[in-house]
């Protein structure tokens, strides 16, 4: 294959002249190469595409004298990728990368600043994560994608490596389930709780993660303020909501996504108390299928009012009624920064109030779509309005009736803005 014929020449001291000028004024050693965002194909088309990658560093005309009797070493050759470890996996040029790598061990430093793995019950082994984990300069991963790492001893092996990451940013944890009453999971939970401490997390994304129910404030109270909290398809108590208002790690949120997160039975007062601690910095806000009532909206309408910097808001897949869409619209046209709306269709756009989208009636949407022209013309509403009448979240397909520049309602297909998941 040609990644692995390329990469074999890695090692060969390659020296990179630049064209127009003498070797000797001009000559370059390879020092780094840079293969992040880049397409496997970039192997086999050419210099002018790959040369964007590599980076050399300049050679003396003459050797440097060397005063000191020992030898001065040269800095490590650099190679930096994105790593995802998966099923896939050995089809891929990684496994030919880090068995080159391997071979130069103290010359060669294989760097990762993102890395995504991706492990079930019938895939790649715990071994062997953790013997490319080995193989990875640790320091460079700067965001972290776990998704399935099915039990509590693969969590635990984990735990050194996330010590290692000391400039991790990022995290996202997706698809965890451990027996939280065993006291095998107590000692790996003071484990994690630690590591995370001593980390300055940006963006933390929680997906389908059961253990958190009742502990999210363990979490919540050890982290840095954060940029992006990222909550989906987690079971949380009132409590767990309530914390969420109360600890340094959402004073500074400039985006805050709740997916699936279950709140119909809550008080109104936990969701209140977060938007209100948000609505100073929060750009993009997300509260979606998230069972929330006319009256917990009305009791979050003022502070969402609030929320000068609010650009993007999501609302869709709760089940409100169509007073209460129209309230919601004339509150979010304040908001002078806001570009972009997408709302619930309300419970009487569907058959005998049945909230689900195979009950959609299309002449009740029609009339409540009518409905609130005159609602967003004397507000004056000038961001995009998307009224969500189709969710499949298997399928992530997601049918919006969008307000036109024309004034008409237009049904389209449409991926809600980046990060809402």
């Amino acid at each position: 294959m040609a990644a692995e014929y390329i990469i074999n020449l890695l090692p060969q001291g390659i020296e990179v002249e630049k064209s127009g000028k003498s070797s000797r004024a001009s000559r370059r050693k390879l020092r780094v190469i840079d293969l992040q965002n880049t397409s496997l194909n970039i192997w086999t088309l050419g210099y002018i595409v790959m040369s964007p990658v590599f980076s050399a560093v300049a050679l003396p005309d003459r050797p440097a004298a060397n005063h000191h009797p020992e030898r001065t070493e040269e800095p490590p050759f650099r190679i930096f990728t994105d790593v995802v470890i998966s099923d896939s996996f050995q089809e891929c040029v990684l496994p030919h990368l880090l068995q080159w790598a391997e071979t130069r061990k103290g010359r060669v430093q294989l760097c990762c600043e993102r890395l995504q793995i991706e492990s079930s019950y019938t895939s790649i082994s715990i071994s062997k994560i953790e013997s490319i984990l080995r193989m990875l300069h640790l320091d460079s991963i700067q965001e972290l994608v776990v998704d399935v790492l099915w039990n509590q001893e693969n969590m635990e092996n984990m735990v050194p490596y996330l010590v290692q990451m000391k400039n991790l940013r990022i995290l996202s944890l997706t698809r965890i389930n451990l027996d939280t009453s065993s006291y095998q999971f107590k000692k790996f939970y003071k484990y994690i709780v630690q590591v995370l401490k001593e980390k300055n997390l940006q963006e933390l994304h929680i997906r389908q993660v059961l253990f958190l129910y009742g502990k999210l404030h363990k979490v919540l109270r050890i982290l840095k303020p954060l940029t992006t909290l990222s909550l989906s398809n987690c079971s949380l108590m009132e409590a767990d909501l309530r914390h969420l208002s109360q600890y340094p790690c959402t004073s500074q949120l400039k985006h805050l996504h709740l997916r699936n997160v279950h709140m119909g039975h809550f008080s109104a007062e936990p969701l209140r108390a977060l938007v209100e601690r948000v609505a100073g910095t929060v750009e993009t806000l997300a509260i979606e299928h998230c069972e929330i009532t006319d009256a917990q909206l009305s009791a979050i309408l003022p502070t969402l009012s609030q929320c000068s910097q609010l650009r993007l808001f999501s609302f869709f897949g709760n089940p409100i009624s169509t007073a209460a869409l129209q309230n919601l619209l004339r509150h979010t046209a304040r908001l002078s920064q806001l570009s972009e709306g997408l709302y619930p269709a309300p419970l009487e756009s569907y058959d005998h109030a049945c909230f689900g989208h195979l009950n959609i009636k299309k002449e009740r949407l029609a009339r409540v779509c009518e409905s609130l022209l005159p609602i967003l013309r004397d507000s004056q509403a000038n961001h995009e309005v998307h009224i969500n009448t189709n969710s499949c979240a298997l399928c992530e397909k997601y049918q919006f009736h969008s307000l036109a520049p024309s004034g008409n309602w237009e049904m389209r297909e449409k991926i809600p803005f980046s990060g809402t998941y």
